[in-house]
């Protein structure tokens, strides 16, 4: 697990647990409106952890449909396989030019 996702899984899990233990509290001394704060903070990191795993799930579709193959105009699948030395020859020539 990433490091993003842990923090915005925590962050949901402790407004969450803060949200469900404080609100009697809340409702005590600040009224319903402290209620609808602490709810729209949850809101808000539900959100976040929500983006944050679909822009995992995203590059990870993202990777897996773009390995090494391609198309030709003709609709056949060509590999292409560059070896470490081939790209260090071509980022050699590009320096020389």
């Amino acid at each position: 697990m990433s490091r993003s996702v842990a923090a915005a899984a925590g962050t949901v899990v402790s407004i969450g647990v803060f949200a469900w233990l404080a609100n009697p509290l809340l409702a005590t001394y600040f009224g319903t409106e402290a209620l609808l704060a602490t709810y729209a903070t949850f809101a808000v990191a539900a959100g976040i952890l929500t983006f944050v795993l679909l822009r995992r799930l995203d590059h990870r579709l993202a990777s897996a449909s773009s390995s090494a193959s391609t198309e030709d105009p003709t609709g056949a699948a060509v590999t292409v396989e560059l070896d470490h030395e081939d790209v260090e020859a071509e980022l050699d020539q590009l320096r020389d030019e």
